[in-house]
């Protein structure tokens, strides 16, 4: 598994891992960031909150998320833009690219085309929560890939909770992925589309039922979305 600092680091680790994530729709990276995982928990304060959401009311799943304000991601921005430099020069041909070459480029594009709040979610499941299959569109600017950080640690935090993708197309029938994700763990992935053997296909994502205890995760969505925000969450 290839460390965070090596992936922002070194130029052909982020090449290779991201065409992994373009065939499988994602790849694990090990968090050794300065950014200690136990301060982000403020996060999932009511104050950090710019739009909280209730899953279940929105038939998304059951549980809850919030769209975070600007002042609350301040912490994860360093992170948000060493991931972004690394990752924007090898996604140039993908979805909508060339892209700008910095995270602020990209959320100036997105206010261009009226996505003006920020996509950063906090996400909680309790006992029988869960997540539907869904993907991160927030708007006609959608950057190929986005990051979930796991802050709660599976078979001690909760049990079950796992993230879940799934790959579909016309030329592949629907086929399901549950990657070994673990606490201290940063998931790369796909945001709308993977792209395999010169086909390109749907990939949607979500988060199976927890069982027991409470499963936390950040989901690191790089482009902006449209006020209020869409009802659509990254697990």
């Amino acid at each position: 598994m290839t460390d965070l600092s090596a992936f922002i680091g070194h130029r052909s680790q982020a090449a290779t891992v991201l065409d992994e994530v373009r065939r499988c729709g994602y790849a694990r990276l090990r968090w050794d960031a300065a950014l200690r995982l136990d301060d982000l928990a403020g996060l999932f304060t009511e104050d950090a909150a710019r739009i909280s959401h209730d899953m279940e009311a929105q038939a998304e799943g059951s549980g809850a998320y919030a769209h975070l304000t600007d002042d609350a991601i301040v912490p994860l921005r360093p992170v948000m833009e060493d991931l972004y430099d690394a990752a924007h020069l090898h996604l140039h041909g993908d979805d909508g690219g060339p892209w700008p070459s910095s995270l602020e480029g990209l959320w100036t594009r997105c206010r261009e085309a009226g996505q003006t709040e920020s996509a950063v979610l906090a996400l909680e499941h309790g006992p029988g929560g869960y997540n539907s299959l869904h993907d991160d569109s927030y708007g006609a600017v959608t950057f190929p890939v986005q990051a979930v950080l796991l802050l709660s640690r599976p078979g001690a935090d909760f049990s079950g909770g796992r993230f879940v993708l799934e790959v579909s197309g016309p030329d592949h029938p629907p086929e399901v992925v549950v990657p070994q994700f673990r606490h201290g763990e940063l998931l790369l992935i796909r945001a709308t589309s993977v792209i395999a053997s010169g086909a390109v296909r749907r990939v949607r994502h979500g988060v199976s039922q927890v069982h027991s205890g409470h499963r936390r995760s950040v989901g690191m969505v790089f482009h902006l979305a449209r006020p209020p925000g869409d009802h659509v969450t990254a697990g």
